[in-house]
């Protein structure tokens, strides 16, 4: 649901990068459509980054500096797909988006969704980890990840989220994967 500068997930709910990364995606790559009013769409995505350097789920949680690993990702990802209808860049300061999410691997290799977690998630890995990938870097720690997340595999094969975490799902084994 279009508010005249991103998406929303539900009528009368605000945008958030979340339902935004969802429309733009599948509008652009499944319904091979174009996205109809982009610049207030580039704006929009532009004032995501918060003073910290990660990105945020909207320009007024910028605002407050609340970033998350995974509206980093969500941001990124709906970058690069805006960016299939036409050159833009975002106006983030890239290496502060980088250093922000690089600084979010805790020492067990693993990657916490923001700094007010304390524990790692396979989650806040695989959308730190990938986002990282689109924007050509990696973690200052690869090696450190990989063991981490082989870490998480379960007895039946699969994986959990976090070490502790009662059982083997499937979300835990896409993220892994």
């Amino acid at each position: 649901l279009w508010d005249g500068h991103a998406y929303a997930m539900c009528a009368g709910q605000g945008a958030d990068v979340w339902a935004t990364h969802y429309a733009v995606r599948t509008l652009i790559n499944v319904c091979h459509g174009e996205v109809k009013e982009p610049a207030e769409l580039h704006d929009w995505l532009s004032g995501l980054q918060c003073e910290s350097g990660g990105l945020s789920w909207s320009p007024a949680f910028a605002r407050r500096n609340k970033a998350d690993v995974r509206a980093c990702f969500y941001g990124v990802m709906a970058w690069k797909a805006l960016s299939q209808q036409g050159a833009w860049v975002p106006t983030w300061d890239m290496d502060r988006l980088v250093q922000w999410m690089q600084a979010q691997q805790l020492e067990c290799g693993g990657f916490r969704f923001s700094e007010a977690a304390d524990t790692p998630c396979l989650w806040a890995t695989y959308r730190t980890t990938a986002t990282l990938a689109a924007l050509g870097t990696s973690p200052l720690h690869s090696a450190r990840c990989v063991a981490w997340i082989d870490s998480l595999r379960g007895p039946g094969g699969g994986f959990v989220r976090w070490q502790g975490y009662d059982c083997e799902d499937v979300w835990a084994v896409f993220c892994a994967v």
